[in-house]
């Protein structure tokens, strides 16, 4: 299906902005394009494609061009919805920008912060409607891992060990603890 409307089509009364334009960034090596980032101190270079916003009133721009012919264009939009925010991020996502992009979208607690800054240890949260949590830490290296467990945990479910106060689990290469309160 084609859409008639201007970028970003059908979702632009979420987006609260139109892209005004757009292109591939031919030659970003020769003819490099960067963005600033609200609070940041120095611009993110972005590669690959590039969209200049208008956004609408009561959209906040969060992020400009700041190369080229699009310096000081906007580049990445904010809009309050109901409870909820939408950013538009005019350019793709590499792993350089994303990096860069995540401390933006935490100020804005658009993204929580990670569970745990420990290489090779992946650890997610579940909230329960009652207030009960359940938290899996995942190792996901080739090497033993040492994880504390979380505040307020009573016992690893997977293997049912009870844990005491400031007890720490040991995880083997893959494994996955499982801790409840």
């Amino acid at each position: 299906n084609v859409v008639a409307e201007t970028l970003p089509g059908a979702l632009r009364s979420l987006v609260g902005a139109t892209v005004e334009e757009y292109g591939r960034q031919n030659r970003p090596d020769l003819r490099p394009l960067a963005l600033r980032l609200d609070g940041a101190t120095e611009d993110s270079p972005t590669s690959l494609w590039y969209e200049q916003l208008s956004p609408d009133a009561g959209t906040e721009v969060v992020g400009r061009w700041t190369t080229r012919h699009l310096a000081g264009s906007p580049a990445i939009t904010r809009r309050r919805m109901g409870r909820g925010q939408v950013f538009y991020i005019g350019t793709y996502l590499t792993r350089e920008f994303t990096e860069a992009l995540l401390p933006l979208l935490r100020r804005f607690d658009a993204i929580p912060a990670p569970l745990s800054d420990q290489p090779g240890l992946e650890v997610v949260e579940r909230l329960f409607p009652d207030g009960r949590k359940l938290r899996f830490a995942i190792n996901q290296s080739e090497s033993s891992i040492r994880v504390e467990p979380p505040p307020g945990a009573r016992r690893e479910v997977l293997s049912g060990q009870v844990l005491n106060e400031g007890e720490i689990v040991e995880l083997a290469p893959n494994e996955v603890a499982l801790f409840s309160s």
